[in-house]
């Protein structure tokens, strides 16, 4: 099932697709063809994650100033990829929300909205 489409603004030949049950594809050739790009986001601790819901990909912003960097909000933490997808690192650190439905960059912030729990500010490192 996919649950949504991502398109890079700057370069329409690059999109991000979220699964509900195989993780984050990406495409690189405007949709012809697409490889997985979700190993490194950890289903294991994901609360939403089961045989019915799968890993809820909720939101993923490119970055207005760079679109190399994008976030990803899901069922179980907020991801953060510095080259268009390809590799995944969490940024969630301490905090307590789990669900996070949606983002937006704000200079060198990131605000997300999680479920139930309020608007998270984070700053973001951009090397």
């Amino acid at each position: 099932m996919i649950d949504s489409i991502w398109i890079d603004q700057s370069n329409p030949d690059i999109l991000l697709v979220g699964t509900g049950l195989m993780g984050i594809f990406r495409s690189a050739d405007g949709g012809l063809n697409f490889t997985q790009s979700s190993s490194e986001i950890n289903m294991a601790n994901n609360w939403e994650w089961d045989a019915v819901q799968g890993l809820a990909m909720w939101s993923v912003k490119f970055d207005p100033q760079d679109p190399a960097i994008v976030t990803l909000g899901t069922g179980g933490g907020i991801f953060l990829s510095y080259n268009y997808g390809n590799t995944w690192i969490s940024i969630k650190n301490n905090a307590i929300p789990n669900l996070y439905t949606d983002l937006a960059w704000s200079e060198n912030y990131l605000y997300t909205s999680s479920y139930g729990e309020g608007i998270l500010r984070l700053t973001v490192n951009i090397p």
